[in-house]
C-alpha cells in the first residue's frame, strides 16, 4: 500500500469577523513527493510495516508499529513506539515531539513529509440559528460558522463550556446535520457512571458476566453504532476508566464484559467538559484523542445582545406572545452564572408568578447571585418552594431539576417546611 497523502486533522482556527472568513488548518502526511493519492483520516494514526497499521510502509527498516501521529489543537504529536531504527525529526532522533509547521520525519530509510496548510472558508453571513440554538452576537456567529464546518466531519469533537451554555443542544444539532443523521444519537452522563457497572454501561456485557446479567446487553457504543455518541461531562469519568475508553477510541472496537471477542464500532464521538479540563488530572492522551476538534461555547454574559432575544423566545414557547416589559428589564446587565439554563428558569418563574421584580438589584435577588453558589442556590430553592406552596414536584420543575435532587437540597440546607394551619 502506498500511503500517499493523508489528511489527519480538520482544525478550525481563528474567525475573522470583519472579513467574514474562517481559517481551517489541515495536517497532511505524504509518503513521497510524486504521489497524488489522498486518504482522509480523522483520528490518531499508527504508521508501521504491520498489515493492520493505519498507514503501512513496506520497508524492512520500518518497525511493525513505528510511530503514532496524533492531531491536536496545537499541531501533530509524534510518538515513537519503541521502534528499532528510530524516528528522526529534522535529523534529530525523538521519542516525542510536536510538529506545528511543515516538516519531514525519517522512519528507518523512509521519509514521511508532514504538511501544514491553512484553508480560508467564507462563513455564511447572518447565520443566527444552529439547530435549536439561536444567537446573533458576534461570538455566536463565529461559533455557528465553525459548527457548520464540523458537522460535515466525523472528527471527534470536544465542546468546552460552563454549565448551562447549551453543549447538549449543540451535540444533538451536529448529529442531525451530519451524514449520520439517520443513525442513533446516544447520550451518556459520565458523572453518573458507577465504578461497578461502568464497563458494562460503556461496552456492554454477555450473559452470566456478573450477578444479574441474565442476557447479553449492548453498551452505549453498540447502541450508537452508525450514529453519534455524546459523552457529557467527560471530565467526571473516573481515572480507572479513562484508559479503557482511550483504547476503545484508538482501536475503534470494544469488548463486552465477560466476552472474548472485540467488536468493531463505527460511531462519531462528541464530548463535553468544563473549560478547566486541561487543568485537572484528566489523562492528556485521552484529551488529545477527544479534542481532534475543540470548540468553546461562550457563556451568556459574553453574548452581547442575545439575552433579550432569548428571553422573548423562551417566553413565546411558554405561550406569552408579547412578553411583559418587566420581564426584559435589566436582563442584559445580570451576569447569569447559570447561563442559558438559568435564563430559561427565570423566564418561566416570572411568567408563573405573573410578573418580575423591577431593576437589576431586584433581578439579582430573584435569580440568585453567582457567587457564592451555595447561598444563592439556597435562596433559589426556597423561593421556588414558596412560589409553589411547597409542592415539591412543581418547584423542581420550576428550578429545572429532578424531585429527588430538590429533596436532597431541602435536607442539605435544612429548609424549614411551614406547618399546616
Amino acid at each position: 500500500m502506498d500511503p500517499a497523502t493523508l489528511t489527519l486533522l480538520n482544525r478550525p482556527l481563528l474567525h475573522s469577523r470583519d472579513r467574514g472568513e474562517l481559517a481551517v488548518r489541515r495536517f497532511r502526511v505524504r509518503r513521497s513527493a510524486g504521489s497524488s493519492r489522498t486518504t482522509e483520516l480523522t483520528a490518531a494514526t499508527v504508521v508501521g510495516s504491520a498489515q493492520d497499521a493505519d498507514v503501512r510502509l513496506e520497508s524492512p527498516t520500518v518497525s511493525r508499529r513505528h510511530v503514532r501521529l496524533t492531531p491536536t489543537v496545537s499541531g501533530v504529536i509524534v510518538e515513537d513506539l519503541a521502534s528499532k531504527n528510530g524516528t528522526f525529526l529534522q535529523g534529530v532522533r525523538v521519542s516525542e515531539a510536536l510538529i506545528e509547521r511543515s516538516s519531514v520525519l525519517r522512519l528507518g530509510s523512509c521519509d514521511l513529509q508532514v504538511i501544514v496548510e491553512d484553508e480560508t472558508v467564507t462563513s455564511v453571513p447572518g447565520l443566527g440559528v444552529f439547530g435549536e440554538l439561536v444567537g446573533e452576537s458576534p461570538v455566536m456567529q463565529a461559533l455557528f460558522a465553525r459548527l457548520a464546518l464540523v458537522a460535515r466531519s466525523d472528527s471527534s469533537l470536544l465542546l468546552l463550556g460552563e454549565t448551562g451554555t447549551g453543549k447538549s443542544a449543540i451535540a444533538r444539532a451536529l448529529h442531525e446535520q451530519s451524514h449520520r443523521r439517520n443513525g442513533p444519537f446516544v447520550s451518556l452522563e459520565c458523572g453518573s457512571l458507577s465504578e461497578e457497572l461502568a464497563d458494562a454501561t460503556l461496552f456492554g456485557h454477555v450473559r452470566g458476566a456478573f450477578t444479574g446479567a441474565d442476557r447479553d446487553r449492548p453498551g452505549v457504543f453498540q447502541r450508537a453504532q452508525g450514529g453519534t455518541l455524546f459523552l457529557q461531562d467527560v471530565g467526571a469519568m473516573s481515572p480507572a476508566l479513562q484508559p479503557r475508553l482511550l483504547r476503545a477510541l484508538e482501536s475503534h472496537s470494544v469488548q463486552r464484559v465477560g466476552g472474548t471477542e472485540r467488536e468493531l464500532i463505527d460511531v462519531r464521538i462528541i464530548a463535553s467538559a468544563s473549560p478547566r479540563l486541561r487543568h485537572t488530572a484528566f489523562r492528556s492522551d485521552l484529551y488529545y484523542r477527544l479534542a481532534v476538534v475543540e470548540l468553546t461555547v461562550p457563556p451568556l454574559r459574553d453574548r452581547v445582545g442575545d439575552v433579550v432575544r432569548l428571553a422573548s423566545r423562551f417566553a413565546a414557547r411558554l405561550g406569552s406572545t408579547t412578553p411583559p416589559p418587566d420581564l426584559l428589564e435589566g436582563l442584559e446587565h445580570h451576569p447569569w452564572p447559570g447561563n442559558v439554563r438559568e435564563l430559561i428558569n427565570h423566564v418561566e418563574r416570572s411568567l408563573v408568578l405573573g410578573g418580575v421584580p423591577r431593576g437589576s438589584e431586584d433581578l439579582a435577588r430573584a435569580v440568585g447571585p453567582g457567587e457564592p453558589k451555595e447561598p444563592g442556590e439556597r435562596q433559589r430553592v426556597e423561593a421556588a418552594l414558596m412560589a409553589c406552596a411547597w409542592n415539591q414536584s412543581a418547584a423542581a420543575k420550576l428550578l429545572g431539576i429532578s424531585r429527588g435532587t430538590l429533596i436532597s437540597r431541602i435536607e442539605r440546607y435544612k429548609l424549614p417546611r411551614p406547618r399546616a394551619k
